[in-house]
């Protein structure tokens, strides 16, 4: 990801999922921060989304100087953990709160990770935060959205039908996707 991220990238691409993709992100640039909701980009992996929704901060940073904070799903959750090392130097409180209050936060690659009782309750809070604090949350995700969804993506079986985005975050925290993003 050395080279520019911005909207242009995304011009010649003759894909309407992705052209609607595009229109999206655009809109909601001109329209913040007169925005309710948040965007969720699903989809195959190398087609854009982190590309996308990296142009988003961009544009948000430079035309309107909005905070914004980028992290990757697995390293988030990943640096969590190591805060509950003894030997280490963060605290849990110390990694989670920049996600918590910073205006703008773009999760990459959400349910990259299995679920577990852990993982579900530690998103389940940064995303219930967020959303009773009306802050924006932009996320990206390369699970089919459904087991109908699997299948289409997947007639060589590449995912499983288990391999679904609400298998691997949980019921909860999709249901709360659903209120908090387009």
């Amino acid at each position: 990801p050395d080279e520019p991220k911005d909207f242009d990238h995304f011009y010649h691409l003759g894909n309407p999922s992705l052209q609607m993709a595009l229109v999206k992100a655009r809109g909601f640039v001109d329209r913040y921060p007169m925005v309710e909701k948040g965007l969720f980009f699903l989809g195959n992996p190398g087609v854009g989304k982190t590309h996308l929704v990296v142009a988003i901060l961009k544009q948000l940073m430079m035309q309107k100087q909005v905070e914004c904070l980028f992290c990757s799903y697995q390293e988030l959750l990943r640096q969590i953990r190591d805060s509950y090392n003894p030997v280490s130097l963060s605290t849990e409180s110390e990694v989670v709160r920049p996600v918590l209050e910073t205006e703008v936060v773009a999760i990459d690659d959400l349910g990259a990770e299995r679920v577990s009782d852990w993982v579900e309750d530690t998103v389940t809070y940064i995303l219930n935060y967020r959303y009773a604090q009306k802050k924006i949350t932009l996320l990206t995700s390369n699970l089919p959205d459904t087991a109908e969804e699997a299948n289409e993506r997947s007639p060589s079986g590449k995912y499983r039908i288990s391999d679904t985005l609400t298998s691997r975050i949980g019921l909860r925290v999709r249901s709360r996707l659903r209120e908090m993003c387009e």
